[in-house]
């Protein structure tokens, strides 16, 4: 077909970066700088895709989804246990279905 694989791979590699590269410069002028910053966003994106089920792109949307309406239902009523709640569905998945809601 034409295609160019290791080009297209760097492009994409390249543009994950970028979008990471920005998100870090947005949450940096928001709060302090420090080596352990953002450690409680990879969490949530790694329960994300575990929960989607690895390689799954619309399980990752509808685990997102999911954890978003959790998250925001649990920080109304007790906004500390946001995380907690994370982990909680996070373990019943796993122990239910581990993996993953579209997982195979």
């Amino acid at each position: 077909m034409g295609v160019n694989i290791n080009l297209v791979l760097a492009l994409c590699f390249g543009f994950g970066a970028a979008l990471a590269s920005i998100a870090g410069m947005l949450i940096s002028m928001c709060y302090p700088v420090h080596a352990a910053m953002g450690g409680e966003y990879l969490v949530i994106a790694i329960i994300v895709v575990v929960l989607g089920g690895l390689g799954s792109i619309p399980g990752s949307f509808i685990g997102g989804f999911i954890l978003g309406i959790l998250g925001s239902i649990v920080t109304y009523f007790q906004p500390g246990l946001a995380l907690v709640a994370y982990y909680v569905v996070f373990i019943i998945l796993l122990l239910v279905r581990p993996t993953g809601i579209m997982g195979k």
